[in-house]
């Protein structure tokens, strides 16, 4: 499924009005009675509160809508033209309601309520209104609602029909840019654009002041109950009714599609001095919070919309009061105007503005760079220019502001911006706005451009200060250049990931190659994947050829983003190739440290070592660590997330990407003895070095041991992992004895692994393993005695794979040479179900399930997929794997467990016809299954049956799951699970998994002074220990 859309429909027209000419609602019409089953009375809530606001009631303009009559006439009512009944005459609370969405897929709805104060300013208001949320056609509803009051000039009063004129530029959930915005956002992973300081998402209430978030609470709880103040829905959702509906678009504007949801209460009170007050079904989300909300002239603007997994969301009784004045003194010009500079950021600071007769009287500030205004209002006293070049000269202007706009007299100051200078680690990440395109469109339009503003950022990476979401805007080109000093020489491939399209450039010399001129060496040209391993039959496009570097020579790299909406972010890697232990690709950190040199800023930063390295003495490959710590401080670190940055030398040479405070060398060999090791720190325009520590590394007289043999769930292969490096040795068959099994066919793995194939293993056997002659780099030979165990059969789990940052198509899992399913996986985990995940995860990747399914009772049986994105169900006639025929196909995509239906809303319409859906095994045309299309599936009560879900991930949702009924029984419900329990299992390695406790510790009773016993039994393939709690408090001695 595709998660809820960044970027909306393209509106149709300049207005779209709900229905014409009905009568006007009064001004003074009153509340309606609130008699309807199941409705919250409203009058308690606006009574609260009233009771809360400082408004004056002799300026107050009054306004109801009731919705009894159709209320176009009054509003503008603008959208993509999918609602196509915003108003309802009946069905409210009591009488007719507004629906802001109906549960379909790519709805857009605005609603713009009149100026109740023409040319007067709102200095206060209350906003009450009954809400009925809820009822999603999957179980995750999306995306949400909001209520905001714009200011006058705001990009929707100007445009309703845009989303792009709501804050980041993206969508109706998120509220308007100025003014108060309250969100309810029903979908988490859209983090909130434009605010740094706003990394996280959250399902819940957002509230923004002028496109700052204030204040989220988070409300976990889906589809509670209607009192439930843990839940943004008010009511349950109807799975039932969705399986039963045969059209999902007319039955979503039936009574009977909101007949699990009741109407219950939402209030706003903004006071005159900035207090907020926000009540959701009488809780109070906000109590008399103070905000920096400035008054203004404005509107009341009520938007949602919906994406894949939409819902309802109608509004009744909708009750707004203002307060409004009319002001005619401007404040005098602000004292004390002072500037602060550095090379890209220039501080301003000034005394309060006074209105002459008035010095109670709010007062914002209006800020103007070179005559052109840059802040239009703020309440602050102070703000910091980032959007400046070095060595340049800008004149600013600071003027006070009442409440009408009027501006006062001006404060004026000149500032010089310094220059910058050759520095490291931290390099600068320049900006360019309002880009279209990909990267390589948009680095010939920047051609002559200077950027917007250049932040330092710590090395090749940026997108952590929003925790990898929305970091900075939308539709915008970043590039971060610097040159790199190989620590060593040797074959490099450097790795890139980002969101979304993005290009790397490496050429040898001091200078930075030109993104509009030289060609790539790596290219991203979807979203969001892990660092991918090399395959040299379909080499990924994010990572490079091995490029041969030189010792202490200068490289330069350039980095180039190119974001288009949802998040933005960036990272290069680089790794050796001939590591002794290779780090996989996917846990590689980002190239960082004083291997990198940039232009920086060093006026204001500080950084300090608070702990040294202290001298250490290791026996020959054998783990050592260093520790340091540093503490410091730049006016840019909010650019990175003011972190310290470190980088490590062991004798003399910086250690590539050993960028942390701790430096451990795995197996320190013995010709390190004496290197000196330090450790640099650092921030953006700063870094000092720690005193040297002293390795002494002695001979190795430890000799390698076994950590781990494992073996396979095909029964015919073992792996062996040695404590340390081993030589060539560990492949001499001969030094290996297991009696019942033939070993052959050794094949290194890595310095410390190697695989070999076997005769056929017997299923939950334990092999006594002997192994002699295995030597390490010190020529020391193993003397292991130890025991194998191979797989045993686990109920209620089956195993769940991904191979990560797979950008190709669905065949390239079986065609490509080699096939992508034949690679080491980039993750193995266990499911109690046989569906994939619970949440999205990834993108761009291969997703597989596979376990057995084992019928509790003889008869045929019917299989189900679903999918996201295109998935493919098998089935094995007996236990082996290698039997397996493809029964079942989901085409396109499909919401999570959505096991019924071919509903456009989630994608499935592309199944096919009743009768022949492909994702069912009884009707999918194209079956291998040997009865033919239509055939019987008929298993046998207690036998295991191999089972695969394979599905390709691109971007948006991800999943894949089967369930299972026996022909003749009721379809699945959808959001539900048939396929766990004793119903399913697998093969699993006993000495990882997880001791199972078999009889558990049972009730005593006793009396004082009494000696009581408890016991426990458990079960494991290996040695097992035990620890005793008493109240959550461990019982020293009881083992």
């Amino acid at each position: 499924m595709k998660k809820p859309f960044l970027q909306q429909p393209h509106r149709l027209g300049s207005r779209v009005v709900a229905r014409p000419g009905q009568a006007d609602v009064s001004a003074d019409s009153s509340l309606k009675p609130k008699s309807t089953r199941g409705s919250t009375p409203l009058a308690a809530a606006v009574v609260a509160l009233a009771s809360l606001s400082l408004l004056a009631p002799a300026n107050a303009a009054d306004k109801t809508y009731d919705f009894t009559t159709d209320p176009s006439a009054d509003l503008t009512i603008a959208g993509n033209g999918v609602n196509d009944a915003p108003w309802v005459s009946s069905g409210g609370n009591p009488g007719g309601f507004l629906a802001i969405t109906y549960p379909q897929d790519g709805m857009s709805t605005t609603v713009v309520f009149p100026n109740l104060d023409p040319g007067k300013i709102v200095t206060g208001f209350t906003f009450t209104c009954d809400l009925r949320v809820g009822n999603s056609e999957g179980d995750r509803p999306a995306d949400g609602f909001s209520i905001s009051f714009a200011r006058d000039g705001d990009p929707i009063l100007t445009d309703p029909n845009s989303d792009a004129g709501f804050a980041g530029n993206c969508c109706p959930e998120t509220g308007t840019k100025t003014g108060i915005a309250v969100s309810f956002d029903t979908w988490s992973g859209n983090v909130f654009p434009n605010d740094p300081s706003d990394t996280t998402d959250i399902e819940g209430i957002i509230v923004r002041v002028d496109d700052r978030t204030v204040q989220k609470v988070s409300l976990p709880t889906r589809h509670g109950t209607a009192d439930d103040i843990t839940s943004l829905q008010t009511g349950p959702r109807d799975a039932q009714f969705w399986t039963d509906s045969t059209d999902h678009i007319a039955d979503s504007r039936t009574p009977a599609s909101w007949d699990t949801l009741q109407w219950r209460p939402f209030g706003i009170t903004m006071t005159e001095d900035g207090k907020l007050t926000v009540i959701w079904k009488g809780n109070k989300v906000l109590d008399n919070f103070q905000t920096t909300y400035f008054p203004t002239a404005g509107q009341l603007v009520f938007a949602g919309r919906t994406g894949g997994e939409s819902e309802h969301t109608h509004v009744d009784n909708i009750h707004l009061t203002t307060t409004a004045a009319a002001v005619t003194a401007v404040p005098g010009a602000p004292p004390n105007f002072q500037a602060s500079v550095g090379a890209r950021r220039v501080g301003l600071s000034w005394g309060a503005a006074v209105v002459e007769g008035d010095p109670n009287a709010r007062v914002a500030y209006e800020i103007e760079r070179d005559g052109v205004v840059i802040v239009p209002i703020t309440t602050a006293l102070s703000y910091e220019d980032r959007f400046v070049e070095p060595n340049k000269t800008y004149t600013y202007k600071v003027r006070g502001k009442n409440i009408a706009g009027n501006p006062g007299p001006d404060s004026t100051k000149s500032a010089t911006t310094t220059g910058e200078v050759a520095g490291t680690f931290f390099l600068p990440a320049e900006q360019w706005l309002n880009l279209q395109g990909t990267w390589d469109t948009a680095v010939q339009e920047i051609v002559g451009v200077p950027p917007a503003i250049t932040r330092y950022v710590n090395g090749f990476s940026f997108g952590e200060t929003s925790n990898f979401g929305n970091t900075w805007g939308e539709n915008h080109l970043v590039k971060i250049s610097g040159v790199f000093t190989a620590p060593e020489s040797g074959n490099f491939r450097f790795f890139l990931r980002s969101d979304d399209s993005s290009a790397l450039f490496v050429k040898a010399g001091t200078t930075p190659p030109d993104p509009s001129l030289e060609f790539p060496i790596a290219t991203e040209t979807q979203c969001c994947g892990a660092f991918a391993e090399p395959n040299p039959a379909a080499p990924p496009e994010e990572t490079s050829e091995p490029i041969a570097l030189t010792a202490g020579a200068k490289y330069g790299i350039t980095l180039v983003v190119k974001e288009g909406g949802g998040g933005d972010w960036g990272q290069v890697a680089t790794r050796k190739e001939g590591e002794l232990i290779p780090t996989k690709a996917s846990t590689l950190t980002p190239l960082r440290g004083a291997v990198l040199a940039g232009l920086v800023d060093t006026l204001g930063a500080t950084v300090s070592i608070t702990t040294n390295p202290a001298d250490a003495t290791v026996n020959a490959n054998s783990s050592v660590s260093f520790t340091a710590a540093a503490t410091g401080s730049s006016p840019y670190g909010g650019d990175y997330g003011n972190v310290v940055a470190y980088q490590w030398y062991n004798g003399g040479v910086p250690v590539l990407n050993a960028n942390g405070p701790t430096y451990t060398i795995q197996y320190p060999s013995k010709a390190l003895s004496g290197n000196k090791i330090k450790v640099v720190a650092a921030v953006a325009g700063a870094t000092a070095t720690s005193t040297e520590a002293t390795l002494t590394v002695n001979d190795d007289v430890t000799p390698p041991t076994v950590t781990r043999i494992s073996g396979s769930a095909t029964f015919d292969s073992m792996t062996v992992v040695y404590s340390e490096p081993v030589s060539d040795s560990a492949l001499t068959v001969g030094n290996y004895n297991i009696p019942g099994l033939t070993l052959s066919s050794p094949t290194r793995l890595d310095a410390l692994s190697v695989r070999f194939a076997t005769t056929k293993q017997t299923e939950d056997t334990s092999y006594p393993v002997t192994i002699n002659g295995v030597q390490d780099l010190a020529g020391l030979p193993s003397a292991y005695t130890g025991t194998f165990y191979s797989f045993v059969f686990k109920p209620g789990q089956v195993v769940y794979k991904t191979w990560q940052g797979q950008t190709g198509p669905f065949t390239d899992f079986t065609d490509a040479v080699p096939p992508v399913g034949s690679l080491p996986p980039s993750s193995i985990s266990l499911r109690n179900e046989f569906v994939s995940n619970d949440g999205d995860e990834y993108e761009n990747y291969f997703g597989q399930v596979s376990g057995f399914f084992i019928p509790a009772t003889s008869g045929n049986y019917v299989f189900f997929l679903s999918s996201d994105d295109h998935g493919e169900l098998y089935l094995s006639t007996d236990a082996d794997p290698a039997n397996k025929k493809k029964i079942a196909e989901e085409p396109s995509w499909s919401a999570r467990r959505y096991w019924v239906g071919n509903g456009v809303d989630n994608n499935s319409a592309t199944r096919g016809e009743p009768g022949s859906l492909s994702n069912r095994s009884d009707q999918y045309p194209s079956t291998e299954w040997t009865t033919g299309v239509g055939g019987d599936i008929s298993l046998t009560a207690g036998n295991r049956y191999y089972v695969e879900v394979l599905y390709k991930e691109g971007g948006g949702g991800d999943h894949g799951g089967v369930t299972v009924i026996k022909k003749g029984d009721p379809d699945p419900a959808n959001t539900t699970s048939t396929l766990l329990g004793n119903l399913i299992g697998t093969y699993v390695d006993p000495t990882t998994f997880p001791p199972i406790i078999t009889t558990r510790p049972s009730t005593v009773k006793y009396s004082k002074g009494e000696t009581v016993s408890f016991s426990v039994q458990a079960e494991s393939k290996l040695p097992l220990t035990y620890k005793w709690y008493h109240n959550k408090h461990l019982i020293p001695g009881a083992t």
